[in-house]
């Protein structure tokens, strides 16, 4: 008996043990509100302005300018008594000049021209001819890229020139019947230099309006076919331009 009441005592014990934790509440943690992974924020640093396509590496630039030439020359002509003599003579004119350029770094373009060039060369006794040449010039420069529109520019190039002239010439044959001169074609040709400063606008993305100053220096000789002789020419080219250009 008193071992049944040991048992029943253990057993009410063991449901009171039960009860107990059974009452005691879990505690569950409160939901969190769900973390929003946002990236770090990037440092910004300047960006630096890029070139437009006008002045950067690669575009072919094709253009024409307007130049209004003062020319001053010097040139040697042979007097009656056949004494060779310097002369020296000026004049003014329209010049037309195509040029091509490719640029092979930002802001330096290798350039390629040629244009028309008419000269006047002192005769002598108030007597002046003129000479037609074609000028081949190739150079480089730099273009400073102010902003999208303005760019100043500095170019030079080194090149030549030929073409003819006329002059009139004692003719030995002439006799008594015929006529003491004549007027014979000569030939020209030399070398050429040039410097020219000026800025350009764009008035497109591509397109480009430019103005300047420019200088060409011609140093040559111009050649007497019939008599084997040849006289040196020195001319300096002080010129104002305009020009039209276009990016391909």
């Amino acid at each position: 008996m008193f071992r049944i009441k040991t048992l029943c005592l253990l057993a009410m014990f063991s449901c009171a043990s039960t009860v107990a934790v059974a009452q005691t509440t879990t505690q569950v943690p409160p939901k969190t509100a769900e973390l929003t992974t946002r990236p770090a924020p990037q440092p910004t640093t300047p960006e630096t302005a890029s070139r437009t396509k006008r002045v950067k590496k690669g575009p072919v630039t094709l253009g024409i300018n307007f130049i209004f030439n003062f020319t001053s020359g010097t040139n040697e002509i042979e007097d009656a008594s056949g004494t060779v003599i310097d002369v020296s003579d000026s004049t003014s004119f329209l010049r037309l000049e195509p040029q091509f350029e490719y640029y092979i770094q930002d802001g330096v373009p290798i350039t390629f021209s040629a244009g028309w060039l008419r000269r006047s060369l002192n005769r002598g006794d108030d007597d002046n001819s003129s000479s037609d040449e074609l000028l081949l010039l190739a150079g480089s420069g730099y273009h400073i890229e102010i902003n999208e529109a303005f760019t100043l520019f500095a170019t030079a190039g080194l090149g030549g020139y030929f073409g003819n002239s006329d002059r009139t010439t004692i003719n030995a044959g002439a006799g008594t019947t015929g006529p003491a001169t004549v007027n014979e074609t000569t030939s020209t040709g030399g070398f050429a230099g040039n410097v020219a400063l000026g800025a350009g606008l764009g008035f497109s993305e591509q397109g480009q309006l430019r103005a300047g100053i420019n200088y060409t220096g011609l140093i040559g000789s111009e050649s007497i076919e019939s008599t084997g002789k040849s006289f040196s020419v020195v001319t300096h080219n002080l010129a104002l331009n305009v020009g039209m250009f276009y990016n391909f």
